[in-house]
């Protein structure tokens, strides 16, 4: 197949509005199944700093709030959310991000040499995986860190490599914004080395070893000065810092489990890893896509289990890219009829399993809407609001005259719990004077919390009870405690 910079304009039109439309369903897809329920702390983050479109100079994903500005620039609203949703912009940058991100992945697909046909099937396989679905539901980061890995991909494979120096200076600025997207990034930079040797291959003959060592030098240059540039964003200055980076890392370490590799690989990513694995050993497939995959796949997996977070795959979906041009390449070097039965077999398997996977977690309860409604129900629209939830945006987004205070910055006292416990305690009590009062006892059902944090929590509760009038309303996910002096 001619390469597609090659190709007659009639052709390039129809692989971009092949893209477009492939970027339109996925991001309709996971729109329609976007969560009413929040995924982890920094979701809850994230989706209070869209309402503001405020940055937090502490964060490490230092273009999520960009990459929300521009979502918000460019799309109508209620395009993708419902536009009276005061989480509509987090939303819809999720499944635009995995929409744009398929699109990208797809024109990779065509670049790297497969089918048409092969593009779509291999892009969708990824797009449906029970990952990339579940991140485009929810509000994180990881879907446009798939989308920024993507377009940098295309960006990589277009430059001109006929001048080496000119191409590999480009490809240098374009690895920085992977590093300014996640911090995963430098894991993607060994399988680039080998994106850029496809991309020579697509205009002239490949690269020594010698050529592909300065490019790699090129692209660690570049992320020693994506770091720094994240340093700065999180006001910690231009300046390498590598010691409270290496802290930061050590601090959520957790090791690696075996069940690791079930949940944080093979699960999420579900049939794209045996399609991968084979396409990986078909020798009719170019030689250099398949060790940029393998060594892409290889990197991030390690680094996934060595850290031991659970992330639901997260990690792995900087990946995306090469793993649709892997999967589209062995379709496309298959027989047409063996291939195209096998493709439909499989994506309609993997839309199976992503669409249980996304379902189950929504309907595990702790709903946002519903939080909301037991607050304004029986605290009113006015008062003070205790929580320790890291699964729930503040409540004043809602109701802006309730403040929320939460107690989890308190929680990372790791000192004796009497002590925490006097310290703390004396200022809930001075929250009675602010108006009617409320505790969010919703921690009681949250098997993820640790023994340590409940004890605590429910050294105050008890403690509430014991010096104030309790009237409390039960709820399976969300009980309340409203509060008055005695």
């Amino acid at each position: 197949m001619a390469p597609f910079s090659l190709m007659p304009p009639r052709s390039l039109f129809a692989d971009v509005a092949i893209a477009a439309l492939l970027a339109v369903a996925v991001a309709g897809l996971h729109a329609a199944t976007s969560f009413g329920r929040v995924w982890s702390g920094d979701g809850r983050l994230l989706a209070e700093w869209t309402v503001r479109l405020d940055v937090s100079e502490r964060y490490h994903n230092a273009l999520y709030v960009p990459a929300a500005w521009l979502c918000d620039a460019l799309l109508p609203r209620g395009l993708l959310a419902a536009a009276d949703d005061p989480l509509a912009l987090a939303k819809s940058l999720s499944s635009a991000s995995a929409g744009v991100g398929a699109a990208f992945s797809y024109l990779c697909c065509r670049l790297l040499g497969s089918a048409r046909w092969a593009g779509v099937a291999g892009t969708a396989l990824f797009c449906v995986s029970p990952g990339l679905w579940f991140f485009g539901s929810a509000i994180e980061v990881h879907a446009q860190h798939f989308a920024v890995v993507a377009f940098c991909a295309l960006a990589t494979l277009v430059l001109p490599w006929r001048r080496p120096v000119v191409a590999t200076a480009l490809a240098t600025a374009v690895f920085l914004l992977p590093c300014l997207s996640h911090q995963t990034a430098p894991l993607l930079g060994p399988g680039w080395i080998l994106l850029v040797q496809c991309a020579r291959r697509r205009v002239g003959p490949p690269f020594s070893v010698k050529a592909l060592l300065a490019v790699g030098a090129a692209l660690l240059a570049a992320v020693v000065c994506g770091h720094m540039l994240v340093q700065w964003r999180r006001g910690l200055g231009f300046a390498m810092n590598l010691f409270g980076a290496a802290a930061e890392v050590g601090v959520w370490h957790q090791g690696f489990r075996p069940s690791l590799v079930w949940t944080e690989v093979l699960w999420p990513l579900f049939l794209c890893v045996p399609v991968a694995l084979i396409a990986c050993c078909w020798r009719a497939i170019d030689p250099w896509l398949r060790a940029c995959g393998a060594l892409t796949l290889a990197s991030l997996i390690a680094g996934v289990l060595w850290w031991g977070i659970m992330e639901n795959g997260g990690y792995l979906l900087g990946a995306g890219f090469v793993l649709a041009a892997l999967v589209a390449s062995l379709w496309s070097v298959l027989p047409r009829r063996a291939a195209v039965a096998t493709a439909v077999l499989a994506v309609g398997a993997q839309f199976l399993a992503g669409w249980h996977y996304v379902r189950d977690f929504d309907a595990g309860g702790f709903q946002v809407e519903d939080r909301v409604r037991q607050v304004r129900a029986h605290l009113g629209t006015r008062g003070v609001l205790l929580s320790c939830n890291d699964n729930a945006p503040n409540i004043a987004i809602w109701l802006p005259a309730v403040q929320e205070h939460t107690l989890i910055p308190t929680l990372i006292d790791e000192g004796p719990m009497e002590a925490w416990f006097a310290t703390i305690y004396p200022v809930l009590l001075g929250c009675l004077d602010a108006g009617p009062l409320a505790l969010d006892a919703s921690y009681r059902f949250r098997p993820d919390f640790p023994d340590r944090l409940k004890n605590r929590l429910s050294l105050v509760e008890a403690a509430l009870r014991r010096d104030c009038r309790v009237t409390e309303f039960d709820d399976p996910c969300w009980p309340l405690l409203v509060l008055e002096k005695r």
